[in-house]
This record gives structure tokens, sequence and C-alpha cells, in this order.
């Protein structure tokens, strides 16, 4: 989080730099290591026999970073983990939604 707040720092204070693409660059690969950090934790918890834990780190994750472009691959982790709960039916709801965001071939 730190490197994200100094990275919009330098876009703000400085837009015209050199700087500014290898910046965006960074600001991307920061916003996907945190959400390979939270799908992480919550595969940790799941192992562990965790569910719940690992439930409300995917939808704290959604929470945080809507904009992230990870969105299908959280809820895809959400259902996944409810299946392995015996929640087939809450389950749905994130298989479904991730459908939706999800790239078309």
């Amino acid at each position: 989080m730190d490197a994200l707040h100094e990275l919009n720092n330098l876009v703000d204070r400085f837009p015209n730099s050199k700087y500014i693409k290898p910046a965006q660059e960074y600001d991307g690969q920061s916003w996907r290591r945190l959400i390979d950090h939270e799908v992480f934790v919550a595969r940790f918890y799941l192992d562990r026999g965790h569910p719940k834990g690992a439930i409300l780190r995917i939808k704290e994750a959604l929470r945080r970073y809507p904009d992230s472009g990870a969105t299908a691959e959280l809820l895809l982790t959400l259902g996944e983990t409810q299946l392995e709960m015996g929640q087939p039916a809450s389950a749905s709801r994130p298989f479904c939604a991730s459908r939706r965001r999800m790239p078309r071939p």
C-alpha cells in the first residue's frame, strides 16, 4: 500500500516525468500482488480448516479492491470456498457473478 501511495504521488506531482510509464506498470504489479496475497491467505485459511476466515478475507478483498481486475478470480475463489463448506446455494451467486466478469474469448 505504501508503494501505491508513493507511485500515485509521483504521477500527481510530476505528470510529465519520464518515470510515469514505469510507475504505471509498477502500479499494476502492486495491485496484482495485493490481490495475490489476499487469495493466498484465503487459501491458507481454507487449507487449515478455517473456511469462514477464508470467506471473510475474500469478501474484504472484493470490498477493498473493486476495480482491481481480479474480481472474477476472487469471486471464483469465494464460490469454491463456499462449495467446500457444503453451501452450494451460496456458491452459485459468486460463480454466476464471476462468469459475468470474465472476458469473452
